[in-house]
């Protein structure tokens, strides 16, 4: 069953914060993570969805249903929240069972059903315990399990791992997309955690000021970032302003004159912005025909457990380096196919060719 966002625009009153424009389909089965700053409308996505506000324009469309101005009891949408809503007077099988409860589903097939909701989550054991006396990864499943127990059209993921310390979240995101990919079911997961997103999630929407600026798979959007912020965005980045050189195999940079493999669509003396993701870069040894080896002077070294950070300054710029070695250097190859071109900051920049 699949979802559909078509041309949605809304905005909250009084204010200009809300969605413009959103053209989205969710395909039957998959799961797409929304991520932005806050204030970019990923969780407003989520409620006009859910049928907690009504678009000003555009049509939401479930499984070829037009549901958009349905009352959210009506949408057959599974979601669960970041609180977890859980009923504390409830013990986990009558919590999961409630949404039968309401669709006046017999009591022995509720609870016959919500039993194996909690079977699927591997929460058997806990089955008639209350709320307070489970855990935080517990109380995510049975909202999980409750979210899925009358079979919904779709799942509505809303931050449900953001109260979790950071060991469960890993483990509980695998656990969100074992149970998913069971029930094959179209999820939209909202998330401020990009390395959630980028782990679970089949692909990406990422969301500025309202519209989604990029969507893609977590590869495409990590490696080919539309603009300079969405590379900003997404992960560690070494990001200059430069031109492209005059065989447009080349680029100017702060750093140096860089071989690059490709240029792409850029003219040779345009003004570009260098994308170089610091796990790219490689530490010490020699290049090549010395293609792209350069030297500098470390500014800063950060031990952070399994990595090693590193900032070395070379020539007007200063070079970030995610690394697992151990070793001291302050030399550096930079690999002609990791650089990656993109629209400059200023366009209108017109400033002469190198």
């Amino acid at each position: 069953m699949s979802i559909q966002f078509q041309s949605i625009d809304y905005r909250y009153p009084g204010s200009p914060n809300g969605v413009s424009g959103v053209d989205l389909t969710i395909a039957d089965g998959e799961f797409l993570a929304v991520i932005g700053p806050s204030g970019s409308g990923k969780t407003t996505l989520l409620k006009l969805l859910a049928g907690f506000a009504r678009p000003s324009s555009g049509r939401i469309i479930v499984d070829d249903r037009d549901i958009t101005d349905l009352p959210p009891e009506k949408r057959q949408l599974g979601v669960v929240f970041q609180s977890y809503g859980l009923f504390p007077h409830m013990s986990a099988l009558d919590n999961v069972a409630y949404p039968l409860k309401i669709r006046r589903v017999a009591r022995a097939e509720r609870r016959a059903r919500a039993a194996e909701a909690l079977e699927r989550v591997g929460l058997t054991q806990w089955t008639h315990s209350m709320p307070t006396a489970l855990s935080g990864g517990q109380q995510q499943r049975v909202a999980l399990a409750r979210a899925l127990v009358f079979s919904p059209s779709a799942l509505l993921l809303d931050e449900p791992l953001s109260a979790l310390d950071a060991a469960l979240r890993v483990e509980m995101r695998e656990e969100i997309l074992r149970v998913q990919r069971a029930a094959n079911i179209a999820t939209l997961h909202i998330t401020h955690d990009q390395e959630e997103a980028l782990s679970i999630a089949d692909r990406i929407a990422i969301m500025q000021a309202g519209r989604i600026v990029q969507l893609g798979t977590p590869k495409d959007l990590y490696d080919r970032p539309v603009n300079r912020w969405v590379a900003s965005f997404i992960g560690q980045a070494n990001l200059w302003e430069g031109r492209v050189g005059a065989d447009r195999r080349s680029v100017h940079t702060p750093i140096g004159v860089l071989a690059c493999d490709d240029a792409g669509s850029h003219a040779a003396h345009a003004p570009v912005t260098v994308l170089i993701r610091p796990e790219a870069i490689q530490p010490g040894g020699t290049a090549p025909a010395g293609v792209n080896a350069l030297g500098g002077t470390v500014h800063a070294d950060r031990f952070l457990g399994s990595a090693r950070r590193i900032d070395l300054a070379i020539g007007e710029g200063l070079v970030r380096i995610d690394t697992l070695s151990r070793a001291p250097f302050d030399t550096v190859v930079v690999p002609p196919e990791s650089i990656r071109l993109l629209p400059p900051e200023h366009p209108s920049d017109s400033s002469p060719a190198p």
